[in-house]
């Protein structure tokens, strides 16, 4: 017997030692080897990181190794040029706009380039002819804008923009994996928990790799969560309009203070939160700033449209129906209903936990609802899903995480045409495991509350 519990041990401490060397050879091809137009070679090293992590949190790797492990992983991309995504480039373009003390909300890249008007000081034709949203107005709110002008202080060299930039991603990155431990305490659950994110492939990739800012709007998340969690509410409410003015999707989810809070304070943390804002958003205001800012937004619910689900299905029908691209009625149709979904979470839907428990887990059912029914679902947005369910007994957004990478065969066509069979197994996919997992759910629910 003791033998056979040696043999065990030696086994479950080989394949942690196999995971972690496939998770430092995987990241470091996926960082430095891989274009996001190689669909093939993507797919089979993110198959390959996905199943490393699973072995990873099934072994018996301890929570500070396991932190030590995802802070190494995401240091191997320092040095990396972001494969998956070229969204940087607006990034180091909103940022050489700041140097220049000019307000990176109120003109289009296009217009610089118009009428031979001369660029500012680190704006060149080579990077404008890197954007992809040239004809956009920039629609990151102030804490990215901050991020980018660091980025910027050195000017002609884009490696170096890069590396700035990722350094102030994993300052946050570093505070989301020493806070969250800590949440997870006051949840009652596994503080080991934390691992699902600190070592999840597409996280490390995503956020630290490619370069986006959700890495922010999470760690002031879960900074709000840990501090709602100890009562201090105010100080909590100044961090969730740091989270929104990172990203602004945390605004979907003031509607459930009121029932966690109670009525007064969550009026005061609602203008806090405002105030925040306000303040932070302050230097730019103008009533340009608010059309431009407004144009952009209207673009996302009304024009693009990627990896979705529901939507699909609905402009399907509407092609059927009516033969044209109903999207400038259904995007907002489904915004209006999320919102109203938070509403109702938020004040009608039955209660069944209690305090930060509740918040956590309502926070992780409103924003999936939210990107169910969004027109985009880019993987980098699932990011948020996969922090909160650390703190749930929910593991979809984990296994959400690794099918999304499916959407990367849309770089395959120059025309990016989706592929909408490999859409249709990434959600037949995540939908089947959230049916079983709230069936698991209700039949312990169930259990409970049987005499």
């Amino acid at each position: 017997m003791k033998g056979g519990s040696i043999a065990t041990f030696e086994t479950q401490r080989g394949l942690l030692l196999f995971s972690i060397v496939v998770s430092f050879i995987v990241i470091y091809f996926l960082g430095y080897m891989t274009q996001r137009t190689e669909f093939e070679q993507l797919l089979l090293w993110f198959g390959a990181a996905f199943i490393a992590y699973f072995l990873q949190i099934r072994s018996k790797l301890s929570l500070s190794h396991g932190l030590l492990l995802g802070l190494v992983l995401r240091l191997i991309l320092l040095f990396a040029f972001p494969a998956l995504s070229n969204d940087y480039f607006r990034f180091f373009w909103d940022g050489h706009l700041l140097q220049n003390g000019l307000n990176p909300f109120l003109t289009l890249p296009s217009q610089w380039m118009q009428n031979g008007n001369a660029l500012p000081a680190g704006l060149t034709p080579e990077l404008y002819q890197s954007l992809n949203s040239a004809n956009y107005y920039s629609v990151y709110p102030p804490v990215c804008q901050f991020v980018f002008w660091v980025s910027t202080l050195i000017k002609d060299n884009i490696l170096a923009s890069v590396v700035l930039m990722r350094l102030c991603l994993l300052l946050a990155e570093v505070g989301t994996l020493w806070l969250l431990p800590k949440v997870l305490q006051k949840l009652h659950l596994p503080p080991r928990q934390a691992l699902w994110y600190a070592l999840n492939p597409a996280i490390i990739l995503e956020l630290t790799g490619n370069l986006h800012f959700e890495a922010f709007m999470i760690f002031f998340l879960v900074c709000a969560l840990y501090f709602f969690s100890h009562g201090k509410w105010r100080f909590a409410a100044v961090l969730i309009g740091l989270s929104v003015a990172s990203k602004l999707l945390p605004l979907l989810l003031l509607p459930l203070l009121p029932r966690y809070l109670g009525w007064r304070k969550a009026v005061g943390a609602g203008l806090i939160v405002a105030g925040t804002l306000l303040l932070l958003f302050l230097p730019f205001l103008s009533a340009a700033f608010v059309a431009h800012f407004g144009s952009s937004l209207n673009l996302y619910f009304q024009k693009f449209e990627f990896n979705a689900s529901f939507y699909y299905l609905l402009r399907e029908i509407g092609f059927w129906l009516v033969g044209f691209n109903v999207i400038s009625y259904v995007g907002p149709g489904l915004s209006l209903l999320t919102i109203l979904f938070a509403f109702w979470v938020g004040f009608y839907q039955k209660q069944e936990q209690k305090g930060i428990t509740w918040l956590a887990t309502s926070s992780l059912t409103l924003l999936t609802v939210y990107l169910c029914f969004s027109t985009t679902v880019h993987p980098w947005y699932i990011s948020t899903l996969v922090a909160l369910a650390s703190c749930t007994r929910f593991r979809y957004p984990m296994v959400w995480s690794a099918m999304a990478v499916l959407s990367y065969a849309t770089y395959l066509s120059p025309t990016y045409q989706e592929n909408l069979w490999l859409v249709a197994i990434e959600y037949l996919v995540v939908f089947g495991v959230l049916g079983l997992e709230l069936k698991k759910g209700q039949e312990n629910r169930k259990l409970v509350s049987t005499p």
